[in-house]
């Protein structure tokens, strides 16, 4: 997103859409708590979903992080992005791109000289 957008709105728009579609801590199987500390290093405390920030030179880069059940992570990705979208576009923040960036022009003025 741009530096000049609003930044708390994205984040709460991304955290909604995270803990509408995620995994909740109640619906964990304590079984699985060490497992998740051992690979991913989240205490079964620790797991409700979180917006962490970027700076790059050009954006502020925002990432979600969510628990998904082993199958139909696509699924939850899915509707999470279109919601995130429909929100971002409905509070006009914009999402900031490389390319666009990169490929971005000034205006620029031809004048056509006479032959002589």
């Amino acid at each position: 997103m741009k530096y000049g957008d609003d930044r708390d709105e994205a984040e709460t728009i991304l955290l909604d859409a995270a803990r509408r579609h995620a995994v909740r801590q109640e619906q964990l199987d304590p079984r699985h708590g060490q497992e998740l500390e051992r690979r991913y290093g989240i205490r079964i405390g620790d797991v409700e979903p979180k917006v962490y920030w970027r700076l790059t030179d050009n954006w502020l880069e925002l990432t979600v992080r969510f628990l998904s059940p082993d199958h139909g992570t696509r699924e939850i990705k899915d509707a999470m992005s279109r919601e995130i979208l429909a929100r971002l576009d409905s509070a006009g923040i914009g999402i900031a791109s490389a390319t666009y960036e990169i490929t971005g022009l000034p205006v620029l003025t031809v004048e056509r000289r006479a032959a002589t």
